[in-house]
């Protein structure tokens, strides 16, 4: 009897032992879980701080690029296209007679590994050439060995940079010293000096990695790519006449005079004090055209004018968005 009892007091001390350490294993449950949704409210929270951190960062890169973009485009005559937080600015202008469009490029697909440049793009005559020079770097020995490279002859300059080419004995001319010297003043210059110049589709990239929001930093910066752009001129031309097949224009060492415009109401020339139609463009002089109180273009009879260097503006203006918007 005493055994039997003995016994049943084994079982039900054994069963309010499995009965504890169900209840112990379920708290301990409920903790894991609690402690496992803290965790990824943690993690959330701070993605979402990183989220709101980055998008600032790029709205305020976004507003000062805005700002500088447009001071050059107000000191120069330029038009800009205004950007976003998802698209970068970029302005068309005339810097010392040379049309440039000033705009930002990005490489790579992966926010993380993408690199942004600011890019000077200038108009070349020659369409046909396609051209790289870049600084030599650690990762480009493989490409040393699978491409042919261009010498220059210039043993300081051949150490530091790679040319690569379509039309090697080209390229080699266009290199002169003082492009030589240019693009290694270019490259010691502004930020980074990640640096590279390529011929390709009638254009020339010239191309700094970073964004410079700094207006002196990028006026300093358009003003040395100019500089490269008139060395390369003198490279190629030596002061015998260029002919730009692709955009129609044509250049010579000793610049032609310009047509001088002849007034439609007097019939003379218009040597000062000219003015235009605001519609069609009709050039006059100033005397004939308030004589006469509007335009003397048979249909148009607009009584506004604009001055002269109003229409030059204008017509630079027309002149970058046909250089740059055609492909």
């Amino acid at each position: 009897m005493l055994a039997v009892l003995r016994r049943l007091f084994n079982l039900w001390l054994s069963r309010n032992d499995i009965s504890r350490s169900a209840s112990r294993q379920i708290q301990l449950s409920k903790h894991a879980h609690i402690t496992i949704a803290i965790v990824r409210m943690f993690f959330l929270f701070i993605i979402i701080i990183v989220a709101i951190a980055v998008l600032a960062g790029r709205l305020s890169q976004a507003r000062n690029l805005n700002v500088v973009f447009s001071r050059m485009a107000n000191m120069y005559d330029g038009s800009i296209l205004t950007g976003s937080m998802f698209r970068r600015p970029y302005v068309n202008l005339w810097y010392e007679d040379v049309a440039i469009q000033v705009n930002c490029f990005s490489h790579g697909t992966l926010p993380l590994f993408r690199r942004e440049y600011i890019q000077v793009e200038i108009p070349w005559p020659d369409s046909d050439i396609w051209a790289l020079i870049s600084p030599l770097s650690a990762f480009s020995f493989l490409r040393r060995l699978l491409t042919h490279r261009v010498r220059t002859g210039n043993g300081s300059f051949d150490r530091i940079y790679q040319i690569q080419s379509s039309q090697p004995e080209t390229t080699r001319e266009l290199v002169s010293a003082g492009v030589q010297a240019q693009i290694d003043a270019l490259r010691h210059a502004c930020m980074s000096h990640d640096l590279s110049v390529e011929w390709a589709d009638g254009r020339i990239y010239i191309r700094k990695r970073g964004l410079i929001t700094d207006f002196s930093l990028l006026n300093r910066y358009v003003s040395m790519c100019v500089e490269l752009y008139h060395q390369l001129e003198l490279a190629q031309s030596a002061g015998i006449e260029i002919i730009d097949e692709r955009h129609g224009v044509q250049r010579d060492s000793s610049d032609a005079d310009e047509e001088i415009p002849v007034c439609m109401i007097c019939g003379d020339d218009i040597e000062f004090g000219v003015v235009y139609c605001r519609t069609c463009e009709t050039p006059h002089h100033l005397d004939c055209w308030k004589y006469n109180g509007s335009c003397s273009t048979y249909g148009c009879g607009d009584s506004h004018f604009i001055s002269q260097r109003r229409m030059r503006r204008l017509q630079r203006r027309e002149e970058t968005k046909r250089l740059f918007d055609t492909t």
